[in-house]
């Protein structure tokens, strides 16, 4: 082949890709983008996680109910805290004016600061009894998976 055919049929596969790849990044859309995920979109993420925790520690009847409430759990902590007036703009007004407001500022960190501390002990809690649950192996086999994660 000729070598301006070599070259635009580069350019045309690397511009395709370019594209390609932008395509696959926004197809979300902005509203998906900035709301979270849907409710159906949670419950096929939560039966992927317990069914691959099951299938990896050998879960029980027992054990899986009590990874269901823990997930729903830290679920219910998430839509919690999205739904703290959005926070993200609360800030960006801060940094806008001349004056940083203190008050304002403090107000969202209590608010924020609040929420978490409400949902703390169900957390807790719920952590505690499917890790109690456990059998020593099983335990163990979750401190590995957890480890590879940290690193």
């Amino acid at each position: 082949m000729k070598s301006w055919i070599k070259r635009v049929t580069l350019v045309s596969l690397g511009t395709l890709v370019a594209v390609t790849g932008l395509a696959a990044c926004t197809h979300r859309g902005f509203e998906r983008a900035h709301n979270g995920i849907t409710d159906s979109e949670l419950a096929t993420y939560r039966e992927r996680v317990i069914g691959r925790a099951t299938r990896k520690l050998d879960l029980d009847a027992t054990q899986q109910a009590k990874l269901a409430i823990l997930f729903d759990a830290l679920a219910a902590q998430r839509t919690a805290l999205n739904r703290i007036a959005n926070t993200k703009s609360a800030m960006q007004s801060l940094l806008v004016s001349e004056k940083f407001d203190r008050k304002k500022a403090q107000a969202l960190v209590d608010e924020f600061s609040g929420t978490v501390n409400l949902a703390s002990p169900t957390l807790i809690n719920a952590t505690a009894d499917f890790y109690d649950s456990l059998k020593p192996e099983q335990q163990a086999t979750l401190r590995r998976m957890l480890g590879k994660l940290s690193a």
